[in-house]
């Protein structure tokens, strides 16, 4: 967990690093074109060449006040690369973590394959001790409630805790995960009109007092009978 963390914290300065990198090798960049004032001091004859005359600075400070000020599309698609890049950089770095921690589950003797709770501090434990897998019930006291000695059965329950491990790295859960969390805000913003719901109780309330009057006549009729 600390590891993930420290990834992310990485990434992000990474990204933050190739966004604001460009300008200041540009601003670096034309700040070395010009002549420092120590060698000015040391050399006049070289300031006094580079001084551009009354109507180059109009034309300069013309060409500066009609050059476009904001992000160009350039900038938006370098954006873009980073972002892209920083988001396979953390992804691949996942991927590789997943699998060193596997590789060190699979070294130790008793591995953990999953389990469920049942309520009431009570739970459901699988876990594999070597080439044997027991079936663990977990409460106030831990007992052994199976061991599963089919073959058949032991694969196909390791084979499942490795695929559910390995579909948690998979980049289309993930985005299936935000789209329905995006769908579940979009449904909690935008709940029934009250009109709607008003007519629908009344609508129901009719329903019942139609039923409620039929059973009874029925009721009367057979009394009748």
């Amino acid at each position: 967990m600390f590891m993930k963390s420290f990834i992310k914290y990485i990434c992000a300065l990474t990204l933050m690093f190739v966004l604001f990198s460009g300008n200041e090798i540009i601003a670096g960049a034309a700040l070395s074109n010009k002549t420092s004032v120590q060698d000015c001091i040391k050399n006049p004859d070289l300031c006094k060449q580079e001084q551009p005359s009354g109507e180059e600075n109009q034309e300069s400070e013309t060409e500066d006040a009609a050059a476009p000020v904001g992000i160009g599309f350039l900038d938006i698609v370098r954006m873009i690369a980073a972002l892209a890049f920083v988001v396979a950089l953390l992804y691949f770095l996942l991927r590789f973590i997943n699998k060193k921690s596997r590789s060190y589950q699979e070294s130790h003797i008793v591995r953990h394959l999953g389990g469920t709770a049942l309520g009431g501090s009570r739970s459901v434990q699988i876990v594999k001790v070597g080439d044997r897998v027991f079936v663990l019930g977990v409460g106030e006291d831990v007992s052994l409630l199976k061991e599963i000695e089919d073959p058949a059965e032991r694969g196909d329950l390791i084979s499942r805790y490795e695929d559910q491990s390995e579909m948690m790295m998979q980049p289309a859960d993930i985005v299936n995960k935000l789209k329905k969390r995006f769908n579940k805000q979009s449904e909690m913003k935008e709940p029934t009109p009250f009109k709607q719901e008003f007519e629908q109780k009344i609508n129901e309330l009719k329903k019942n007092r139609e039923q409620a009057m039929r059973n009874l006549a029925d009721r009367e009729r057979n009394q009748d009978e």
